[in-house]
């Protein structure tokens, strides 16, 4: 048999970002706290087309896919900050880690020659996040501080787990290089049929963000 196959995967071109912090000075200089966040990913989506022809038997077949995804992080970190003047302003740099939790909803359709099906699934993986941070503060008032910076996260997930067309499955990754969401029945099916070893997905996913905000500082 004759197969062609075309897979195109359209990039997400930005993403939203929203964070809540607290930080107390345990040192002349240091900072410590925590910061809980959400990442949110533009949508884009996979299309894939696949048609397959047997002359032996004068068999055509074509499967035609479409996928859209949603991906949303929540991370955790604990932080530690350094501060220290120059001229004018407060120089703060930071770094983090902790806990992220990455939720992946899938939905779509595939459409074949007589037949046409719905595709959706929903996927969580959890993993370590990091976090570096440098921003410039400047004071407006005794309580009021004026602040522009940077921040970059990279967030690890080892694998995915959940549910994809109502059965318990994961995204896996072939030895041919190919990536499908499988139920865990079709994971099994698929070795059978193709003799490709497969692995589940995992992720590694970073945003660098450039910020500015009015902060109220108070004691305790």
């Amino acid at each position: 048999p004759y197969i062609v196959n075309f897979t195109s995967l359209s990039p997400f071109r930005n993403t939203s970002n929203s964070e809540f912090l607290a930080r107390i000075r345990f040192y002349e200089n240091s900072k410590v706290g925590f910061v809980y966040g959400n990442t949110q990913f533009n949508r884009f989506h996979l299309s894939e087309v696949t048609s397959l022809f047997a002359p032996n038997v004068n068999t055509s077949i074509y499967t035609a896919t479409r996928l859209n995804f949603n991906i949303k992080v929540e991370y955790f970190f604990l932080m530690y900050t350094h501060e220290f003047k120059f001229r004018n302003f407060y120089i703060e740099g930071g770094m983090g880690m902790g806990i992220n939790t990455v939720s992946w909803k899938t939905n779509g359709h595939a459409v074949s020659r007589f037949e046409y099906t719905p595709q959706t699934g929903f996927m969580v993986g959890n993993g370590l996040g990091y976090k570096l941070e440098l921003s410039a503060n400047k004071k407006i008032t005794d309580n009021l501080i004026f602040q522009v910076g940077t921040f970059y996260n990279y967030y690890t997930i080892p694998s995915f787990n959940g549910t994809f067309n109502d059965d318990s499955g994961s995204f896996y990754l072939r030895s041919d290089g190919t990536i499908a969401p499988l139920s865990t029945a079709e994971f099994r099916d698929s070795i059978i049929d193709t003799n490709y070893a497969s692995r589940k997905l995992d992720m590694r996913a970073g945003n660098l963000v450039l910020f500015a905000s009015i902060l109220f500082r108070f004691s305790l």
